[in-house]
């Protein structure tokens, strides 16, 4: 009842879904739960195989990089979705966003030779900006679950990984890390090649472009970040605040919560693609918030109900 309440809401949202993206959708549900069982691993390892003040310094240099790369990348692809489906000027926003992350990446590089942690996330950069953009053409193609795919694979990569850098600490988990994004950003590219080589043909920077792409970009990666500041945010702070042996704590019961958000994740990948072809997705919109909703609640209360026993099977030195 409380699903089917409407019929108003219901019917639009099924015959839009029958059209396109029910399959991708559905694999793409499938691929957050695999991405989830190779990051609990992956949690295992770190858990197990690294003290906890490692894998607190790790998680808190990590948690800086990425509120800085969330506005290096600017709303991809939130943005850039919408945007080339209405066919703007995507060549501006890319060269912009190109020679932003090139400045960005130089300055790294160079701070790298004092803090040599620093290179590891440095290098990173220019990848996860093919990256935003392979996601991007994915999304508008109804192809993001294969976009779900390589993020399931990412912890996988890692894992490998960390297992061959374990004897380097904090040095080889941050590498790890690089590495495992990199191939992740390959494999992506070739996905859609066609698509990003099309970008760097035709050169364009139309700064009123730039300008209004900017002004939705810190409005959506603003937004974006305040729901994230359950993680990065906190993790950044604990880092600066208090021990390395908190952030790592923080970063165990983080993802483990993260299980909560699998229905919407999905959900919000089709909404994404066919909000932006829609002139009025208000009816879709409102019933995936309901749907979403109600299965996180579910979800939230079985977990709540575990939490003690997968702690103390599989983190037992972070219990408490």
């Amino acid at each position: 009842g409380f699903l089917y309440s409407s019929n108003n809401y219901l019917k639009p949202f099924i015959s839009t879904f029958h059209m396109k993206g029910q399959k991708e959708t559905v694999y793409t549900f499938v691929f957050i739960i695999l991405s989830k069982i190779f990051t609990y691993i992956m949690l295992l390892i770190l858990a197990n195989f690294f003290i906890k003040e490692v894998y607190g310094q790790a998680s808190f240099l990590m948690s800086i990089f990425s509120i800085i790369m969330f506005f290096t990348l600017l709303g991809i692809p939130n943005i850039t979705v919408p945007w080339v489906i209405k066919k703007k000027d995507t060549h501006s926003v890319f060269y912009f966003l190109l020679i932003f992350n090139t400045v960005l990446t130089l300055i790294g590089l160079v701070l790298s030779i004092k803090q040599p942690l620093f290179l590891p996330l440095t290098i990173m950069l220019p990848f996860l900006l093919i990256r935003g953009f392979a996601r991007t053409f994915l999304k508008v193609q109804y192809k993001y679950h294969l976009s779900q795919l390589f993020e399931a694979l990412y912890p996988l990569f890692a894992i490998f990984f960390i297992l061959l850098f374990k004897n380097y600490q904090t040095t080889g988990i941050l590498f790890s890390y690089a590495l495992s994004y990199i191939l992740n950003s390959i494999f992506m590219f070739f996905l859609v090649k066609k698509e990003i080589i099309n970008l760097f043909k035709k050169f364009s920077l139309n700064f009123s472009v730039i300008k209004s792409y900017l002004k939705k970009g810190l409005i959506v990666s603003s937004i974006s970040l305040s729901f994230l500041f359950l993680g990065w945010i906190d993790s950044t702070i604990l880092g600066f605040l208090s021990t390395y042996q908190n952030v790592a704590k923080y970063n165990i019961a983080g993802p483990l919560s993260n299980i909560i958000a699998i229905i919407p994740s999905s959900l919000s990948l089709f909404l994404l693609t066919k909000s932006s072809e829609l002139k009025d997705s208000k009816n879709i919109l409102n019933l995936t918030l309901r749907i979403s909703f109600f299965f996180s609640f579910l979800i939230a209360i079985l977990l709540n109900s575990l939490i003690f026993l997968i702690t103390k099977i599989f983190f037992p030195k972070y219990i408490g």
